[in-house]
Order: C-alpha cells, then structure tokens, then sequence
C-alpha cells in the first residue's frame, strides 16, 4: 500500500502508472459487495495507526497535484478511506482540513481537487455522519459554485457535483429560509451559465435532486423561477441541457402521481400541489415540438430529447388525467397525416403516450375514430411511423381493447401480422403489440373451454414462428417474438390444446436440431445468433409444460436429454444454461416422482453451477429449480442431500457471493427439509449453523442505501422461509423437538425482524407464519419463556390492530395467538 502511495505521488513518472497505482490503491480498500467491503474494511483498520497515518498525509498530498487525473484518483482514495473511517469515529480532522484548502486554495486546478474530494465523501459516507459539519460544507460548496471571477467553470461544476452529492444532509440547512434562498439562487443562476454547457447540464441535474428531495418547498420559486427556468432549458440548443430540463418535469410529474396515489388511499401527510398541473398548459406544447426532433438513424440504446419528451408526456398524461387531451388532441388531429413524417410520427407517438391518462370513457370515442388512421400507419412509407404505429396499437391493446369492435380486432392482428415482416425494430414492435393483445384476450385459466383469444392463436404463432426462423434474423426481434409466442400460449383456453401440442412437438424438434449443429458454428456472432435461439426454445418449452404438463410425461426422456446437452455445450456469455434449467424445472413439476430417473445425470450440472459462484445469475436460478425438484421428489431426493448441503454451504462460504444468490440458498434449504421431513434430522446443526452465520452477518451490513436495506429485508425473508421449510419437515415426522437446542438463534432473529420500522405485508405473513409453525412444531411446555416474551404477544397485537393488514394476514395472527396460547 505504501509503495503504490508513493507512485501516486510521485511527479516524476507517467501519469498513467501514476493512475493506474492510484486505482490499484482504491480497489484494495473499496467494493460494491457488502461482504468484500467489510474485509477490505477490516483488513484496512488492521494496519497500524501510524502507518495509516502516513498513508493518508501522502495521498492528501497527491489531492493537490499538478495533474488533474492524478487529483481525481486521490479524491476517491481519500473518499474510500474516509466511509471507513468516518463510520468509526476516526479522522474526524479531514472535513476541516479539505475545507481549508478549499478556502486557501491558490490556483483553480487546487480548488476543484479540494471540492471534488468533497463531493466523493459527500456521496458515500453515511449522509448523518456529516450533517454535523453540514453548515461548513454547504458553506464551501455554494462558494464555489457560486457565478463569481475568482470561479471558473471547472471549479463551478465540481462544486455543483459536490452541492448533489451533498443535498441529503443538509436538509437542516434548507429548512432555513434564507439558507435554501441561497443554494437555490445559486443553483437557477447555474443553469443560465451561456459560457458553459456543463455547469448549465449539472444546475438542471441539482434542480432534479432538489425537487425530488424538497419538493414540499418548491411552490416559491416555481413561481418566481423555475417554470420560466425549465422551458428556457427544454428550447435549449444543447441536448445535454434539454435532456435535464426535461427530466426536472418528468421528476415532478412522478412525484405527483405519487402523491395522488396516496392521498386516493387516504393519506393526506404529503400534500399535492399540482405543479405539473399548471404548467401543462405551456410545458406540452414545447415537448411536442421536442418530440418532432427525432432523426430516421435514432439508436434505441441512445437517450435523446425526442424519446425523453415522449416519456415526460406520457409522464403529464398520468398526473394530469382527462385534462391532457386539450393539450394534445389538436395537436394530433392537425399532424396525424402531415406530409412531414416527423409531424405524423409525434402525432402518432403522442396519442400513444397519453392513452392511460384519461378515463376510459373519455378515450374510447378517440380510439373509435384514430383507428383506422393508426391501421394505415402501420403501413406508412416512414419506417419511424411504422414503428411508432405499431407501438400504439399496443398500447390501445394493453389499456383500451374494451372498446374495440370484433372486426377492428380482426384487422388489428393483420396489421401486426404484416409488421412482422418488416425491419427488426418495426417487427419488434409488433411482436410488442401482439403480447398485449394476449394479454387482454386470453385467459389465465387453461380449463377455460375458449376464449377471445383463441381464433387468433394459430395465425399470430405461425407468424411468430416464421418471422423469428428466416436465416439471419435480428436477435433482439427475435427473443422479442418469442416472448410474445411464450404470453400467448400462457393465456390460451382448452380449445388451443391441439395447437399447442404441435407446436410442442415443433420445438421439440427443433431444439433437438440445433444440438447437433454446434460443431458447424463459425464466428462470434454467428454462435451468440445460436445459443440465443436455443434459449428462446427452452424458454417457449417452459411455457407449453406449465400450459398442460400431462402430455409432456410421455416425451420427457428426450426432452432432458436435449436440455442436459444445452447446458453442456452452453457458452458461458449466453442465457442459454438459465433457461434450460428453468426448463428443467418445469419437467420436474410435470413429471413429479418420475424424475428420479433424471437425477444422476442431472446432479453434476447442479452442482458445478453452485461451485461457478462467480456466474450469480445461474446459482440463483438453480437453486430456484433445486426447489421445483424438491417438491417433485419429496424424500426420495435424500440420497442427494449431502453433496447438495455441503454445496450450498460452501457457496455461502465465498466472501464475493452476490447478493442475490444468499437468499435462495436459504431457500433451498428449506426446501430440502420440507422434502425428506424428519429425515432431515442430520442436516439439521449444518444448516443451522449456515442460517446463524448469515443472520448474524446482516446484523453489520449497514441499511444507509435502498439496495443496502432491500438486500437485509430479502435475506430476513429467506431466512425466515428456510426455518419454516426445517419447522414443517421435522413436524411431519414429531421430530420438533430438535429445535429446542436452537431457540436462542432462532427467537433472537424474530425479535429483530420483527421491529423492522418499515415492513410490508409479505414480510409480516412470513414472520407470523414462522412463529405459529414454531408453537405449532415445538412440544409444548419447553419454550415458554421465549413464546411469553414481551415483544411476541406486541407483534401479534400490532399485527391484529393494524388497518393496513389484510384479513388474511390478520387469521395468521389469530392461528399463531391461539398456538401459543398451548405453548404457555
């Protein structure tokens, strides 16, 4: 570490070793995982003080170099240092000391360096471990950031950055009226900066944060400031700067709707006050011209204004209800068969946008009579139109179908139908449309004798399946189609049984096909087209066996020969491995105890996907699917459970886990023991001992973040689930005393899980349910203290008198009231 501090520093040599010691230096003391970060933590506060000392003095030093990269890198080091010491009590002296560079500061380059370090600590360290010297950093931000000669572009815009990072601790100071009158004049005076497009791009970007943070304070100064501000910005010629204003409304807009949503269900504490509402009348206007703005060669992967405005309008069309369509309609009536293809294509795009806003009946004479405009579009000469035509019929199927008559449907499915053929991106979007059409015909009950759906289901998958097979079909259009095939088999009636049937033979077949041809793939793309097609049939697999499992029994040995050698071959960058085993999931769920006869084949698969922890996505997946196989076998997966166990175990055991693999090896766990019951005696300290590990692990994992606190919310749940599995396992064979020995861990979790301040109804019903099958597995007698504990009887009578609580949830607590009551 000291030696790469000294190469940082060292003037001497070439910026980029300089950099990249710099970097070298970060990445050992910083991670996004939890788990890694606390190591890299432990591991840092594990060297002597002194030399961390020295350490810090040197890259302090490295802050103020002549090479502004150089600068950069230290900043993030010195950021990395500061969340871990900061969150401990120590180095309490930085903040003043980088303060006071910025205040002394005798060129620019030194003042932004100071201010950028700023900024860094700002956005990782835990934002109430600053507010102390909140009043000191907002000082030295807003002075920098401030219009001023001794500032120029370079500092404003550090500073601005740090002003963002900085605004979740400072919401004392904004609670002052003339403090908050300050950083906003500050801010509006940013985004009218005609000299720098970056410091006009970060002034909207703070706007954003602010509105988002302090939207309650706004009324003000969007009367003095901000509508006048914004619509400056949306008419700007830099597209940076239209993309932030227009982001300003579309923050509004989705706070409000918030808010409306919310007061509807009664709660009145976060008042709406219809900015968006009053500044429709001349904001749409200038979105609309946006949206004409589009180019032909428009990157979908690339965010411009034109995509944005449409977004913000369809933004306005949900806070603004009925009252859009006077903002819109004439719009669209004059442009919809403009000669521009622009014009026509914004009309198009902007009915599309506004259709779930209204009330349906408001809509449904306007949908009657763009119609059959729209059905024209989609064979209009723009290629842009096309698309854009398509899309909106999606969205009338997806939201306003009811008012289509049967005829219109019919020409509906040919336009999308004649779409398929078109260019990948139209075809996509047709592919699109026909989902939704599925969606809103079809029925989620198979037994259904028919449909709506039903005499549209084979014309719309054969089309689906000859456009997605054309040699050198586009990838993306192509996984797009099979979606679309997947929704339309998921909600077809009985009457599409013999359909489906074939069409399970087909792709059968044709999975069985593309097996034999791996030895003849040449070239990267041509192997990525490959494995992307054979996901897609697994996928289109998985759909026909949840449909109707029955007929699948009979072909089943040839189906998990096929998938095993899919997994085989699978290429480590495709999503081919994820879907066959989803497959193969699902082949377990339609068989049952008949895939026994698949496990020795299959149980290699499993466990080197649990050994490969660095491929998340699938230890996830299969774990998923270990569970599906669980319920197929029930204890006749008792001779696997060892190496299962041990597996899972050690996938726990690696530091670098992802996140999200941690709850579904709990998952399985539980799963494992409700299938072999009392049989699960043996496993039962092992599995313990994993569940202890990583309750007591969650107990560190800080909750400063939403991700941080989804994760520990997540993880609570499995392992309330995996207790649950063990508890009804044991139960089935009156084993349940063998919990006794493990009250303390299992108690100690609940009582914590149970004062989450924030908890929703999934999470509650777990809790409670672990808690009745507890009293209900338990002999009783042996645990009273535990069951009589304060804190049990106060979550059940929270649980009982909370309105929120469904009634479900509610005769859960009642259930566990009454199994506790036998307990004491």
């Amino acid at each position: 570490m000291g030696m790469l501090c000294q190469e940082l520093g060292n003037e001497g040599i070439h910026q980029s070793i300089r950099q990249s010691a710099g970097l070298m230096m970060k990445n050992a003391i910083e991670a996004k995982n939890f788990e890694r970060q606390r190591e890299l933590s432990e591991r840092w506060m594990g060297v002597d003080q002194n030399t961390r000392n020295q350490i810090k003095t040197m890259i302090l030093h490295s802050l103020g170099s002549t090479d502004a990269t150089v600068g950069t890198v230290a900043g993030q080091i010195v950021a990395a240092i500061a969340n871990i010491e900061l969150n401990l009590g120590q180095w309490g002296e930085l903040i003043g000391l980088l303060l006071e560079r910025v205040q002394n500061a005798t060129t620019s380059l030194s003042k932004k360096s100071a201010l950028q370090c700023l900024g860094f600590i700002c956005e990782v360290v835990q934002s109430d471990i600053l507010t102390s010297q909140s009043n000191a950093i907002l000082t030295a931000v807003a002075d920098g950031a401030a219009k001023k000669e001794t500032n120029p572009p370079e500092v404003r815009f550090t500073a601005l950055q740090a002003l963002a990072n900085s605004l979740t601790f400072i919401r004392e100071n904004f609670n002052r009226e003339e403090e908050r009158n300050y950083v906003m004049q500050i801010v509006c005076e940013a985004t009218q900066t005609p000299d720098s497009a970056d410091v006009q791009v970060m002034g909207f970007e703070c706007l954003v944060k602010i509105i988002a943070m302090y939207y309650d304070f706004m009324t003000v100064y969007m009367q003095k400031a901000l509508y006048g501000l914004t619509l400056v910005g949306m008419r700007h010629n830099n597209e940076r700067v239209v993309l932030q204003a227009i982001e300003f409304w579309s923050t509004i807009c989705e706070i409000e709707c918030d808010r409306n949503y919310a007061i509807q269900d009664g709660d009145t504490s976060m008042p709406c006050y219809h900015f968006a509402m009053g500044a429709a009348p001349e904001t749409i206007p200038v979105l609309l011209h946006i949206m004409t703005t589009q180019e032909e060669d428009e990157d979908g992967d690339e965010w411009t204004p034109s995509m944005a405005a449409a977004t913000c309008l369809q933004l306005f069309a949900s806070v603004c209800g009925s009252n859009i369509i006077q903002y819109v309609l004439p719009f669209i009536k004059q442009h919809i068969v403009h000669e521009n293809w622009r014009y026509r294509d914004t009309a198009c795009m902007a009915f599309g946008s506004i259709i779930d806003g209204p009330e349906p009946q408001e809509m449904s004479q306007l949908v009657t009579e763009a119609l059959p405009v729209l059905l024209q579009l989609v064979s209009d000469q723009s290629p842009v139109v096309k698309d854009s035509a398509a899309w909106t019929l999606g969205r009338i199927c997806e939201n306003l179908l009811e008012v289509i008559q049967p005829q219109e449907i019919q020409a509906i499915v040919d336009a999308v139908i004649r779409g398929l053929n078109d260019t990948p991106k139209i075809a996509g979007s047709c592919a699109w449309s026909i989902t939704c059409l599925a969606e809103q015909l079809g029925t989620k009950n198979h037994q259904d004798a028919t449909s709506s759906l039903s005499p549209y289901f084979e014309p719309l998958v054969g089309a689906l399946m000859t456009a997605s097979q054309k040699p050198g079909v586009d990838t993306n259009f192509q996984q797009s189609a099979f979606e679309a095939i997947s929704v339309l088999i998921e909600n077809s009636a009985k009457d599409c049984s013999p359909l489906i049937a074939n069409l399970c033979q087909m792709t059968v077949d044709r999975l069985a096909y593309t097996v034999t041809q791996v030895g003849n793939l040449v070239g990267d793309d041509e192997r990525r087209a490959y494995y992307q097609n054979q996901a897609n049939l697994c996928s289109i697999l998985t759909s026909i066996i949840h449909y109707d499992p029955v007929p699948i029994r009979a072909g089943a040995d040839i189906i998990m020969q096929n998938l095993l050698v899919v997994i085989s071959n699978a290429h480590k960058d495709s999503t081919v491995k994820e879907e066959a085993f989803v497959a193969i999931g699902a082949v377990a769920s339609a068989v049952e105890g008949d895939f026994l006869r698949y496990m020795d084949s299959l149980m290699p698969f499993i466990l080197a996907a649990l050994t490969n922890y660095e491929d998340y996505t699938v230890c996830s997946i299969v774990l998923g699917v270990l569970g599906d196989v669980c319920r197929a076998l029930g204890d006749s997966i008792l001779s696997y459970c060892e190496p299962l166990i041990n597996s899972i175990g050690q996938l726990l055991s690696y530091p670098n886990l992802h996140r999200k693999v941690r709850p579904s090896c709990l998952s399985a766990i539980g799963d494992l023991s409700l299938a072999i019951g009392g049989k699960f005696e043996v496993y039962v300290h092992p599995a313990m001992g994993i569940i202890g590990d990583i309750s007591n692990q969650l107990m560190y994992i800080p909750q400063f973040t939403q991700e941080q606190y989804d994760y520990v919310v997540e993880t609570r749940e499995a392992i309330a689930e995996a207790y649950v599995g063990i508890c009804q396992g044991l139960k089935q064979a009156e084993k349940g005393a063998l919990l006794v020995n493990y009250a303390n861990q299992i108690f100690g979790f609940l009582e914590v899980a149970t004062q989450e301040a924030e908890k929703s109804e999934s999470y509650v019903k777990i809790m409670m349910g672990l808690l009745g099958d507890l009293a209900d597995t338990i002999p009783p007698g042996h645990l009273k203290a535990f069951f009589g504990a304060p804190w049990v009887a106060q979550f059940i009578k929270d649980v009982k008198t909370d309105r929120h609580c469904n009634p479900e949830t509610k005769n859960y607590a009642r259930w566990t009231r009454e199994l506790i009551r036998r307990q004491l």
